[in-house]
């Protein structure tokens, strides 16, 4: 495993980040799964309204939202549920049954760990119309029998695994790849780049020094967005926040290099061909933002994927941001926000770094436990200040519900106008 925690940039060549154009509407789609939705940014009318609440003497960021993508996802965003299809026909026999309430008794719907949900679908009775068209396609196999498919969206949802009763993985979602790459996300980890090592050992070797080199330039040329702590812009569990990277580098006879090879391949917008290296950045609850071949990942690639999951998450619909969860065995809610287990991990990160460089995280929640862990304000604010900002925001409520009067108003003045010409 390699990885880029402590690393620093003196033996660096400081390097510019490129800019692209594609940061103004979205990443490029070479990179983005086929079936998620395109954000589209109506910039006239945004460029517009920001330009009336200066005219009002109005704040224009009272509604935005300062806190990075990759921070975003990880405390607001649930995650995606795989669908596991258990075909069988008539009732199950006891052990049959057992054998799938014990799968049952995972899923993230039953309070279990695994953000799954099993959905049973006798062939002897009537069958939705895609899971008919599912069972079609099986070839009459031996039943019980499971399908798994990743979460979809317009494209449908992908199978990424599918075999008898026997054959059903009894660790899913937490191999030591997994429970590593939980382990890093919970103690800071911005983004880690999980690179899927192939057949041409070579390749991989390549990839991961490319990143590696990366990696310091990076976290030195990309800052925290401005605003983190004000209204609007509270995180909300105690865990360091940062930009911090780490590469994870799944060897090829790994049983998890097969596992999210099948999740990656089902998501590329292009084919992969058999035993190809791939990477995969992972942030949030375990989402991987896109997948990208040795031949896409070069330093310009790898900034823009960088700034924008760095970024002030403008978009906090996770269904229009790109990207596509994985299957991870981890109740994250309770590891993000329970006080014990934020203590937990914040230690771990503290001892896995000789001189950890924390930045202070301000309370997003009111328990008092959670708010001492937390500590000071990131933003360099004295309390006098702070307790005016909160002041103003309420104080400016009237003026901001004159500013909508006086655009309804000049509006339909507008309006009326037209009508008489």
């Amino acid at each position: 495993m390699n990885d880029a925690k402590g690393m620093t940039c003196d033996a660096l060549e400081a390097r510019p980040l490129p800019r692209s154009p594609g940061l103004s509407t979205g990443l490029p789609d070479a990179w983005l799964p086929p079936i998620v939705p395109r954000r589209t940014i109506r910039r006239t009318r945004g460029l517009a309204a920001a330009s009336l609440l200066v005219l009002l003497g109005l704040p224009i960021s009272a509604g935005a939202c300062a806190i990075p993508v990759f921070r975003y996802a990880l405390e607001r965003w649930q995650s995606d549920l795989f669908e596991v299809d258990v075909f069988h026909r008539g009732p199950m026999s006891a052990a049959d049954r057992a054998a799938v309430s014990s799968l049952e008794d995972l899923s993230l719907v039953n309070g279990g760990p695994l953000n799954l949900e099993v959905v049973a679908c006798d062939v002897a009775g009537v069958l939705d119309d895609d899971l008919q068209l599912l069972w079609r396609g099986l070839d009459d196999p031996a039943l019980p029998y499971f399908v798994v498919r990743a979460p979809g969206g317009r494209g449908g949802s992908p199978i990424v695994w599918k075999g008898g009763l026997a054959d059903v993985p009894s660790s899913w979602g937490e191999t030591p790849v997994e429970r590593e790459l939980q382990r890093r996300i919970l103690a800071g980890d911005s983004i880690v780049w999980v690179l899927l090592a192939g057949e041409d050992a070579a390749v991989a070797e390549r990839l991961a020094a490319t990143i590696t080199d990366a990696l310091p330039t990076l976290v030195e040329s990309i800052p925290l967005p401005p605003g983190i702590g004000l209204p609007g812009s509270q995180l909300m569990s105690a865990i360091p926040l940062e930009i911090r990277f780490s590469v994870l580098t799944v060897a090829l006879e790994d049983a998890a290099n097969t596992w999210l090879r099948r999740c990656a391949i089902a998501h590329a917008r292009e084919p992969v061909a058999d035993g190809e290296t791939l990477l995969l950045p992972i942030f949030g609850r375990g989402r991987a933002l896109a997948v990208l071949k040795p031949s896409e990942a070069d330093f310009e690639a790898l900034a823009e994927l960088t700034r924008f999951l760095c970024g002030a998450c403008s978009c906090q619909a996770k269904d229009l941001n790109p990207g596509f969860d994985l299957l991870l065995a981890v109740d994250w809610d309770r590891q993000l926000f329970d006080p014990q287990s934020q203590q937990i991990h914040v230690s771990a990160r503290t001892a896995a770094s000789r001189e950890p460089e924390l930045v202070p995280i301000p309370p997003g929640n009111s328990t008092a436990s959670t708010t001492e862990a937390i500590g000071s304000q990131l933003l360099p604010m004295s309390e006098e200040a702070a307790s005016s900002g909160a002041k103003t925001t309420k104080q400016d409520q009237p003026l901001l519900w004159g500013g909508v009067i006086v655009v309804l108003a000049v509006y339909l003045w507008r309006r009326g106008r037209r009508r008489v010409h």
